[in-house]
């Protein structure tokens, strides 16, 4: 019997051996595992995505300030995203308007980083649907080596509300999920900006200035704090004040002035529009102005936006046909300087710019030690004021003016001085402008009135002919700001039952330009009740003739420095000769001041001059003295 080996069963088509299923469950595998690798790597890029939204949404809800939101959500977005420099706009009714930006401190930086920083400070008139750059912004981005523009909508109450958008190095992929990820982003930045508007607008009236439109007081200090918390040193204050406005507001008016300070607000605008480093422009009040500069290279380059800013007013503004110069005082506030609260660093900002007038018109100052210490003894100074106005201590001395055709005393013009101590006095050039900057010169006023109106009640029963002297008193251009001078001094003169012929106020010529309007208006109530009005130191001002015609004056009195070069120069002459044929033709008195030799009061004399004043005939002498001179010259 025999055996044949038994051949294998045929497969079917399609069956795999052994090997070949063998390597179709290692691809099966494989698959799994990419589609697990897949799974997680998408559920890590999810995780952080969600820690990225959590750590924003925790950020803006620690934050109390919202640029301090902002700035720590987009810092903490850029670093995420990879991107080095972020810009963020609000929307206005303008369009997309810079608010602030971001700029990851180990980014690239230079000039090309300057440059990108300044196109992003310009309004986004109109954005596409992925809120693309416009072509100004992606030079500047391509320049500084961040091609990639990835632009964020700010969504609240179903409205774009704001954009940011990030700069980055490198290429986008087709992949990227970056959308996603700062569209949740946008969302909490939403509920910040809807914090923020429902906040300003309860502070609405308080946030802006209603006539120039920019942050006010309380807003700029505001952002300063949030400066100064930040503990970066890089920053400056700039205090800006307007010269010579006073003179323009109230001679042209306050619609004028209104519109003026309008023009220079547009003006400051445009010229800090491209400047990389500023922050914010304010209006700190009346005609100040302050602008928070940061990211400073030095101190040159504070300077330099300072200059820009004096450049952009120096010409001719046209306000009603009328053309106006005016120039700005400039005070800058490094905060490298120590100063750690806000109030420190205004007042810094404030005392340099008191040094920039103090250098002139249209000046520059920086704050330094020193100024602290000028700040001291000036505040020194205003406490002993104040103690010498409630002891009585601001008393006249008193310089008689003479009639040059008889020789003898017509009146005498009380000059204050200040009795600080048995032996000491302090002259007027010491304290004067100190009082009139902050306002004591209203009560040194009048303590000045009061004593002047004894001193002639008091000659009236010393000397036989004591009714016919008068006085002439000194009145400060700040003392018409008091809305109830002339009140007062009708009250004083009526309480000292004197003839208020026999008193008369004199004011300079650049304080009666100054004050024109107000001035006109309180003088003609003193003149109507009989108070005699003096210009002072005329000849000196510029526009003395206009003076004239629209003020009520009895008399003129010729600044001592014609009067000084009388004998020596024929200019001096010509002009004394003028003022005097103007005053004749006025019907005004006329006084040279200044008079020291008998030279002078005799060819004052030959001229036509009727009354003369000068070391010549006395030096000022206290009360005690007067009767000395009585005897001497006699009463007219």
């Amino acid at each position: 019997m025999s055996y044949q080996k038994k051949s294998p069963a045929p497969t079917s088509k399609g069956s795999l051996t052994a090997p070949a299923r063998t390597s179709t469950s290692r691809r099966r595998i494989a698959g799994l595992e990419s589609d697990l690798a897949s799974s997680k790597a998408e559920l890590e890029r999810e995780r952080e995505c969600r820690r990225l939204i959590d750590a924003v949404s925790q950020t803006a809800s620690a934050a109390m300030a919202t640029d301090d939101a902002l700035v720590l959500v987009l810092e903490a977005t850029s670093r995420s995203i990879g991107a080095q420099f972020c810009a963020f706009y609000r929307r206005e009714a303008q369009g997309f308007v810079h608010w602030l930006d971001v700029a990851i401190e180990d980014a690239a930086s230079g000039k090309t980083m300057a440059r990108l920083a300044s196109a992003c400070r310009h309004t986004i008139v109109r954005i596409d649907a992925e809120g693309a750059p416009d072509a100004i912004r992606q030079a500047a981005a391509e320049a500084a080596g961040l091609p990639i523009v990835t632009a964020m909508q700010v969504c609240a109450g179903g409205e774009v509300v704001a954009l940011a958008q990030f700069f980055r190095p490198g290429r986008i992929s087709a992949e990227d999920e970056l959308p996603a990820i700062l569209s949740q982003i946008g969302l909490q930045i939403g509920h910040i900006v809807e914090r923020y508007d429902a906040k300003a607008a309860l502070l609405a009236e308080g946030g802006h200035d209603a006539l120039t439109c920019l942050p006010n007081r309380a807003a700029f200090t505001r952002r300063l704090e949030v400066a100064l918390n930040s503990g970066r040193h890089d920053k400056a204050l700039l205090f800006i004040d307007l010269d010579r406005f006073k003179l323009i507001n109230d001679s042209l008016g306050h619609v004028v002035g209104d519109r003026l300070l309008q023009e220079i607000a547009r003006r400051f605008e445009a010229a800090l529009r491209d400047e990389p480093t500023f922050v914010m422009l304010g209006r700190f009040g009346g005609d100040e102005f302050t602008v928070l500069l940061r990211n400073l290279d030095d101190r040159e380059a504070a300077m330099g936006v300072a200059r820009r800013l004096q450049a952009s007013i120096a010409g001719p503004i046209m306000i009603d046909q009328a053309s106006i110069h005016t120039s700005a005082s400039i005070g800058i506030a490094f905060l490298e300087e120590g100063l750690t609260e806000v109030n420190d660093v205004v007042r810094a900002a404030d005392l340099a710019m008191y040094r920039a007038k103090s250098d002139g018109r249209a000046s520059i100052g920086q704050y330094d030690d020193t100024l602290q210490k000028v700040a001291r003894q000036r505040l020194a100074l205003e406490n002993a004021m104040r103690g010498a106005i409630a002891g009585r201590q601001f008393r006249c001395h008193y310089q008689p003016i003479v009639c040059l055709r008889t020789g003898r005393i017509q009146s005498f013009e009380g000059l204050v001085r200040w009795h600080n101590g048995p032996d000491t006095i302090v002259p007027p050039a010491e304290f004067i402008q100190v009082a009139e900057e902050t306002g004591l010169i209203v009560s040194i006023g009048s303590l000045v009135m009061e004593e002047c109106l004894q001193t002639l009640c008091r000659w009236d029963e010393e000397f036989e002919d004591g009714h016919r002297l008068g006085v002439s008193i000194n009145v400060s251009p700040f003392q018409f700001l008091d809305p109830c001078f002339e009140e007062r001094i009708i009250d004083t003169i009526r309480a000292a039952r004197i003839d208020p012929r026999r008193v008369t106020l004199e004011i300079t010529e650049s304080g009666m330009i100054r004050y024109s309007n107000r001035v006109a208006s309180f003088l003609r109530t003193l003149q109507a009740f009989g108070v005699g009005i003096s210009i002072d130191d005329f000849g000196t001002g510029y526009s003395s003739l206009s003076a004239l015609h629209t003020l009520p004056l009895d008399r003129l009195k010729i600044d001592k420095a014609f009067v000084a070069n009388l004998s020596i120069a024929s200019h001096g002459r010509q002009v004394i000769r003028t003022i005097l044929d103007l005053s004749r033709n006025l019907g005004l008195d006329a006084v040279a001041e200044g008079v020291e030799t008998a030279q002078a009061e005799r060819m004052l004399r030959n001229m036509g001059c009727s009354l003369a004043q000068g070391y010549y005939y006395s030096r000022p002498v206290p009360l005690t003295g007067v009767a000395a001179l009585i005897d001497r010259y006699g009463i007219l």
